[in-house]
C-alpha cells in the first residue's frame, strides 16, 4: 500500500482483498475505547496503542485497514498474546469466543512516515509542522468496500462471481471515522526538537480527530493560519459562526468548533474531525471575501459540518447505499 501502482496492479489488489478477506467477515460491534500515540517529528516515526472494550465478533475476526505506514506489530485479546495476518493492506485478529459482556483488545502499532504515500495526501509529521488526521496514523476498524471491483468485466477477469458477498452493516468501516459510535479518548504526545507537544479528546460518537502544531505557533489559538492568513482567518471564523447558528435548528444542536485550520494545500477535502475544522488552503484561504470565493467556501462548511452530524446521528457504516445518503443529504 502506498507505492505507485499501475491500473491493472490496483484492480489486481482489489481482487486479492475481496478474495482473501472479504468472502469469510462478519459483523463487530465495540463499545469505545482508548487511543495513545507517540511521534517523534524529526524522525517521522512513531508508535501507537489502540485499546478496545467491550469487542463483540460473529466470526471471531477483528479487521484492521492500515493506513500507508502503519504495521501492525503485537496484538492481545482478554489479555494475551495473540496473532494476526496481514495481507493487501488489511490485517485481521482471530480471536477465541468472547464472553457475554464481550472482549478487550489491545493493538500495538508502529508508525513509519519517513517515506510520503504516492498520492501525497495523507498527514504531514516533520519538524517543520504536524497536520495530522487520525485516519493517517490508527488502523480503521471493519472493511472498506470502495476498495472493491464493481465492474461486471472487471469481476469477470479475476474471476470473481458477479456481485460482491453481502455482509452485515457492522462488518464495514465507519463513514468518516476511524471506529463507530462509542465511548472513545485519545492522547498524543509529539516529539520536536526537545520539546513535547501533548494533545487530548473524548468523544461520545464516531472516532475522528485531527491535531495540529507549528513552530512559534500559539497552540491554544482558536484559529491556526499562515502569516499572510490574518484577514481570512477573520472572514472564516465568521463564516463558520453563521454557517453554525443556520444549521443548528435544522440539525439538532450546535457544532462544536474549537479550532479552524488552515492545512496544507490539496491535504483532504474541508472536514469537520471532532472539534477540528480542517480547512486546506486551496478549499477557503484563497477568497477575497467579497468574490464567489467566499459563497463557495461557506457551501464547503455547511457539507463538511452537515456530514459530520449525520455520521453521528446515524452512526453511518462505509458502504455505497450509506455514503449516498450522507453525501445527499450534506449537499
Amino acid at each position: 500500500m502506498g507505492a505507485h501502482q499501475s491500473t491493472v496492479e490496483a484492480k489486481a489488489e482489489a481482487a486479492g482483498y475481496e478474495a482473501r478477506w472479504w468472502r469469510t467477515a462478519g459483523a463487530v460491534r465495540v463499545a469505545g475505547g482508548d487511543v495513545s500515540i507517540t511521534l517523534d517529528a524529526d524522525k517521522r516515526v512513531g508508535i501507537a496503542e489502540m485499546s478496545l472494550r467491550q469487542v463483540h465478533s460473529d466470526n471471531g475476526r477483528l479487521d484492521l485497514d492500515l493506513p500507508h505506514g502503519v504495521s501492525l506489530v503485537a496484538a492481545q485479546v482478554q489479555g494475551e498474546p495473540i496473532g494476526f495476518e496481514t495481507a493487501y493492506g488489511n490485517a485481521a485478529v482471530a480471536h477465541t469466543p468472547c464472553p457475554a459482556q464481550g472482549c478487550s483488545a489491545v493493538l500495538d502499532l508502529r508508525i513509519d512516515r519517513r517515506v510520503w504515500p504516492d498520492d501525497l495526501r495523507q498527514s504531514w509529521i516533520d519538524g517543520s509542522g504536524l497536520w495530522l488526521r487520525v485516519e493517517d496514523v490508527v488502523p480503521v476498524l471493519g472493511l472498506d468496500p470502495e476498495r472493491l471491483l464493481y465492474s461486471p468485466v472487471d469481476r469477470a477477469a479475476f474471476a470473481l462471481p458477479p456481485s460482491p458477498p453481502g455482509l452485515p452493516p457492522q462488518a464495514f468501516r465507519a463513514a468518516g471515522a476511524v471506529a463507530p459510535k462509542g465511548d472513545w479518548t485519545w492522547t498524543m504526545s509529539l516529539h520536536s526538537a526537545g520539546e513535547v507537544h501533548r494533545f487530548a479528546g473524548a468523544t461520545k460518537g464516531p472516532l475522528d480527530f485531527a491535531a495540529v502544531w507549528s513552530p512559534g505557533q500559539d497552540p491554544g489559538a482558536s484559529v491556526i493560519h499562515g502569516p499572510a492568513r490574518a484577514f481570512q482567518a477573520t472572514e472564516i471564523s465568521d463564516d463558520v459562526d453563521e454557517t453554525s447558528a443556520c444549521l443548528q435548528p435544522r440539525l439538532c444542536g450546535a457544532f462544536p468548533v474549537r479550532k479552524i485550520v488552515q492545512a496544507p494545500r490539496n491535504l483532504g477535502p474541508t472536514a469537520l474531525h471532532g472539534t477540528v475544522l480542517w480547512m486546506p488552503e486551496n478549499e477557503g484561504w484563497d477568497s477575497a471575501g467579497t468574490d464567489p470565493g467566499r459563497a463557495a467556501r461557506r457551501h464547503r462548511l455547511a457539507h463538511a459540518m452537515a456530514r459530520q452530524r449525520l455520521s453521528e446521528l446515524g452512526d453511518l457504516p462505509r458502504r455505497p447505499g450509506s455514503q449516498m445518503i450522507r453525501d445527499g443529504f450534506s449537499d
